[in-house]
């Protein structure tokens, strides 16, 4: 099968697109990770936003964001390209890179980006914070609420910036990283 040709309608796989579990109890309920149910709306989303776009539904694509939505662990270019590997194995990082910006381009994940650290990319789309454990580098999402007065947050500087974006980033210790220190 050629790799850059567009798909057929997507066959249920257990476990997910790659066949790697899911975190947590199977997903379902799992904050940050798609049910099985909402994961296929989401590459039917792909697929909406692809024909939208004039671009095709490729392998790739389908790939690289079922296995973002497999993981809420927001993954590098490189662990991306590792875990895309084991289904698409001639798959090159420049071409994970690539379809990356253009799923980030259709809206269906975002980049996030920290001083001193790679890339990360998340398929979840709902407003969230971050939590950054400076030990370990562990990177996790926080609900809005988790953030007391978040609602009242605005702008007020210079009105010729066109601010696009408000991001929340808490840095710490995780309670894994705090436990091995002897709860420092």
């Amino acid at each position: 099968m050629d790799p850059s040709a567009p798909l057929p309608p997507e066959a249920p796989r257990p476990n997910g697109a790659a066949g790697a579990p899911l975190r947590g109890p199977g997903a379902e309920g799992t904050p940050g990770l798609p049910s099985r149910g909402r994961a296929a709306a989401r590459i039917a989303e792909l697929r909406a936003r692809c024909t939208a776009a004039g671009i095709p539904l490729t392998a790739q694509r389908r790939e690289i964001l079922s296995v973002l939505l497999q993981r809420d662990d927001h993954p590098t270019v490189d662990q991306i390209h590792s875990a895309v590997q084991e289904r698409l194995p001639d798959i090159s990082r420049a071409t994970v890179y690539r379809t990356l910006e253009t799923l980030s381009e259709l809206g269906l994940l975002q980049r996030v980006e920290h001083p001193g650290s790679a890339v990360r990319f998340d398929a979840n789309m709902a407003p969230h914070h971050h939590f950054l454990c400076r030990r370990c580098h562990a990177l996790v999402d926080l609900p809005l609420e988790a953030i007391q007065g978040h609602q009242g947050l605005a702008f007020v500087g210079d009105p010729t910036l066109r601010v696009e974006e408000v991001a929340i980033v808490l840095r710490g210790t995780c309670p894994a990283c705090a436990a091995s220190q002897g709860g420092a």
